[in-house]
């Protein structure tokens, strides 16, 4: 498992403020924005810092969106 720091403003464009809070609040978390889970990646706060925590492949998908050079998945539909 990998773990990489990412600013907040970059996960934004991968991830979105809901799925932040549904992430937070599906984990247990009493605050939200401390955690969210996309695509086998998940995006946590620890110790003050925004970290991608998951495979070395997951976490590329990731930094090429928030490149723009691949579209974010669509959203699940439940």
């Amino acid at each position: 498992m990998r773990q990489e720091p990412v600013s907040l403003t970059e996960a934004s464009r991968f991830f979105t403020s809901d799925t932040i809070m549904a992430g937070a609040s599906a984990l247990g978390f009493r605050s939200s924005g401390t955690v969210a889970m996309k695509d086998g990646v998940a995006l946590v706060k620890d110790e003050g810092q925004w970290r991608l925590h998951g495979s070395k492949e997951a976490i590329q998908k990731v930094r090429r969106v928030i490149a723009g050079s691949e579209s974010p998945s669509p959203p699940a539909e439940s």
